[in-house]
């Protein structure tokens, strides 16, 4: 009441300037109100948010491909002649093993018959026959000429001559064996053994000699003449000579042998000298050489397949050339040419996603079924080249063999893993990462474990579960 009286009291003037102050004075405030809440909102509005959630993650690459079929050959007679038969076309399929087309073969079956009865003569059963009768032979004459030495040298001598060389060689085989294994205990023992055996056997091999000069040639080379008697003691030349004709009846004998086993079913020994086994091996290139030539007047599928191409037609003079085209059709693949960076998404058995050029709304699925281990070059550009195996056969794609084509691989795969924005990560001092996530009481950092990345996400191994909510702008953290 006392201020209405006293409001009521001042001049005119004085009431309007009194309203002026107090204008001012609300006003400012007003002011400071209005101008204070941007910028706490400003404030509350730096820190951007994201929730994180599960999902799928795949990481792909890109390369461009060139349909190509497998089993693919070109194929031709290796002989030149006149076509006498054609008997596929384009389109046709064929199984492994099927007449494709001929030439006339006049000159090479000649050739063929020709070394066919060479070499049936030389193993035919006369000569079978022919290569027994010649190994009694040697087995004869080597027979006597062991009889020969033994009757000059004496049985006694003879017998602790072969004794001592055949332990001598297994002496020998032994201390070999025990060089290539110093801790063969056996081996040791064999050694033992045979070198008291030689050690014997020289001694009995002198007896022998002693038995030989004061009994045996006594026995055996006393000599009558005129009523007078003589010892007719065999030369060292006689022995020596008797000694030789057992190294050449056992040579005959040993390639007797050899010569009737090659006939027999055996083998050729290889690098033989032998005359006979020479011109056996000489018989049967002829008429490898022959039958090859024969064969070279046909044509025939070396697996199953498609016709591509024939080129050929009866009555055409063939050259050496490609006359038919074929390829497994059923069994497509494309060849891949990706960037050297994307090497390590390039592994065997990473699903494939083809769009061929002229085809681009249809995508054909693969598999990647090889990958060079070194890169391709061209025009001084490197990529890594592999091939994937397609899902379609060459009818249900019906584009033609060479047609272009742009390639996704797919390469890790993440299913249902935690995700986190890219841009929610910062790098720590440590070399790991760490996130900010809003807690209860305000924004925290914590560490986590990354796997897989994409150009957005990044898949979260450790430190983060479904549903916490992240910094995703954490530079404007204070």
């Amino acid at each position: 009441m006392k201020a209405k009286l006293w409001f009521s009291q001042l001049s005119k003037r004085m009431k309007v300037g009194f309203a002026l102050i107090l204008l001012f004075i609300f006003g400012g405030i007003g002011y400071l109100a209005v101008r204070t809440q941007p910028e706490a909102d400003s404030a509350e509005a730096a820190l951007q948010t994201a929730t994180i959630r599960r999902g799928d993650l795949t990481i792909t690459a890109s390369g461009t491909g060139v349909l190509e079929v497998s089993g693919e050959a070109d194929l031709s007679f290796s002989q030149s002649g006149t076509v006498t038969s054609v008997l596929v076309k384009a389109g046709d399929k064929v199984q492994a093993g099927d007449l494709l087309a001929e030439i006339d073969n006049t000159d090479a079956q000649n050739e063929f018959d020709l070394a066919d009865q060479n070499y049936m003569e030389l193993t035919s059963p006369n000569a079978v026959a022919s290569a027994l009768g010649e190994l009694a032979q040697a087995q004869r004459t080597y027979d006597l000429a062991l009889y020969k030495l033994e009757y000059l040298i004496s049985p006694d001598v003879m017998y602790w001559e072969q004794k001592i060389a055949e332990t001598e060689q297994t002496l020998e085989t032994a201390i070999s064996q025990l060089n290539a294994n110093p801790e063969d205990k056996n081996v040791s023992k064999q050694i033992e053994d045979s070198q008291s055996y030689l050690t014997f056997a020289n001694s009995m091999l002198n007896k022998a000699h002693i038995e030989y000069d004061n009994v045996y040639t006594f026995d055996h080379f006393v000599k009558r003449k005129d009523g007078k008697s003589y010892l007719a003691i065999p030369s060292e030349l006689e022995i020596k000579q008797a000694r030789f004709a057992i190294d050449d009846a056992g040579r005959n004998l040993a390639e007797a042998k050899q010569v009737y086993a090659a006939l027999t079913g055996g083998e050729i020994p290889e690098g033989t000298s032998i005359p006979a086994l020479v011109a056996i091996e000489e018989a049967q290139r002829n008429l490898e050489k022959a039958q090859t030539n024969l064969d070279g007047t046909k044509i025939f599928a070396p697996t199953d397949g498609t016709i591509i191409s024939v080129n050929i037609a009866t009555g055409d003079e063939a050259a050496i050339s490609t006359a038919i085209a074929m390829a497994n059709l059923d069994k497509p693949y494309v060849d891949i040419y990706m960037d050297e960076s994307d090497w390590g998404k390039a592994v065997v058995g990473n699903p494939v996603e083809v769009t061929f050029n002229s085809l681009p709304d249809s995508a054909f699925t693969g598999t990647i079924n090889s990958v060079d281990r070194e890169l391709y070059t061209s025009g001084g550009n490197t990529s890594v080249h592999a091939t994937a195996l397609l899902d379609s056969t060459i009818d249900e794609i019906n584009l033609p063999i060479g047609a272009s084509a742009s390639v996704e691989v797919t390469g890790t795969h993440a299913q249902n893993a935690i995700l986190v924005p890219l841009e929610a990560l910062q790098e720590s001092d440590a070399g790991g990462y760490i996130v900010y996530v809003e807690t209860a009481d305000g924004v925290a950092p914590r560490s986590v474990t990354i796997g897989i990345q994409t150009e957005l996400y990044a898949e979260v191994k450790s430190g983060l579960d479904k549903g916490e909510v992240v910094i995703t702008n954490p530079t404007e953290i204070q």
